[in-house]
């Protein structure tokens, strides 16, 4: 499993969306792509390479250095970070400092150094900075819930009102990671849910906290990877070790686990709400969950995900994946070129 920074994903400048696919129907598009390669016409691998990408993704950007928190895509230089995705945004700490983490939406934006928190709202206008970390107990992540800022920080999380401008613990319950001293986190929030993930180098602690009551609905759970996806009805996450991976679903109402795929070979992986894309020493697979998974024969490279899209890049941009088409289209290009298995 690799060892990158926690919710780093690969590469982005972003100069812009790009359509998904051109003004032809992609269906035709793709057709024609795959008969051209049978025929072995000139330029036909690269064309279907791209064509195929274009007909499975619902858009694109063109990136480098991309991070995600689940919900926005942007890029940290120094104290300065952008928004790229799903809206545009520039925001800027007032001092010096590098900034460790982003979240935002329609009506409010925070960032942080670990230290400060710089205030913005929605349009990028800066209000106001508020100190609530030191050097010992660091803001590790953020989230917005309306009108506050929940943030973890020491195992637990803080709410901050931006209208009252209080910062509180927001629950009795500590959500502590399995190292005490170097380690990432990250909070996520899905209806009247928040997930607390903390952990670093293959060990992590996942919990679920109702936010309305303060009722734990999951405490300590143990995932191998970071590479997770947490939904309204399941988490989906990596268990094991190294060469007895294992993907699981979690059923939120059930409480209840059950394993879906087993791998020995596992390089990375982005579980989605319907699928995933991995990574082994062969190159990249994909699968709707229950079914089984087959080779991506294309030169893409996992980017990591956000708001449950799988990214794959390809020559210099990032592709937002619609699972049923990356898994039905790749199952008819198969069919028709057998020898694309291999």
């Amino acid at each position: 499993m690799k060892k990158s920074t926690l919710f780093t994903i690969a590469s982005i400048v972003c100069s812009g969306i790009i359509a998904a696919g051109c003004s032809v129907d992609p269906d035709a598009r793709l057709n024609r792509s795959i008969d051209r390669f049978i025929e072995k016409a000139p330029g036909s691998v690269q064309d279907l390479e791209t064509d195929f990408i274009r007909y499975a993704s619902v858009n694109s950007l063109e990136a480098d250095d991309l991070q995600s928190n689940g919900t926005l895509l942007y890029t940290i230089s120094g104290s300065r970070a952008k928004v790229v995705y799903p809206f545009r945004l520039t925001l800027e700490l007032t001092d010096e400092g590098t900034i460790t983490q982003v979240a935002a939406d329609e009506s409010h934006a925070v960032i942080t150094d670990g230290l400060r928190l710089g205030i913005f709202s929605g349009s990028g206008s800066h209000r106001r900075d508020e100190t609530v970390g030191d050097a010992k107990s660091p803001v590790r992540a953020l989230a917005i819930d309306g009108d506050s800022l929940l943030y973890y920080k020491n195992s637990r999380v803080y709410r901050y009102d931006f209208n009252g401008k209080v910062s509180e613990q927001a629950f009795k319950e500590p959500f502590q990671s399995p190292y005490t001293s170097f380690y990432n986190a990250r909070i996520e929030k899905k209806g009247k849910n928040l997930s607390v993930l903390a952990g670093i180098a293959g060990t992590y602690s996942f919990n679920i906290v109702n936010v309305d009551t303060g009722s734990v609905i999951l405490k300590n759970l143990g995932m191998s990877s970071s590479r997770h996806y947490f939904g309204d009805k399941a988490v989906y996450y990596i268990a094991g070790s190294s060469g007895r991976w294992e993907l699981v679903r979690w059923d939120i109402a059930a409480r209840t686990k059950k394993s879906l795929t087993r791998f020995t070979d596992l390089v990375d992986i982005e579980p989605v709400a319907s699928g995933y894309v991995s990574e082994t020493s062969e190159g990249l697979w994909t699968a709707l969950y229950g079914k089984d998974r087959m080779r991506i024969p294309f030169s893409y490279e996992l980017a990591g995900s956000c708001r449950s899209r799988v990214l794959l890049r390809y020559k210099g941009a990032c592709y937002f994946m619609d699972m049923l088409r990356l898994n039905e289209g790749l199952k008819r290009v198969l069919e028709r070129v057998p020898e694309l298995k291999n």
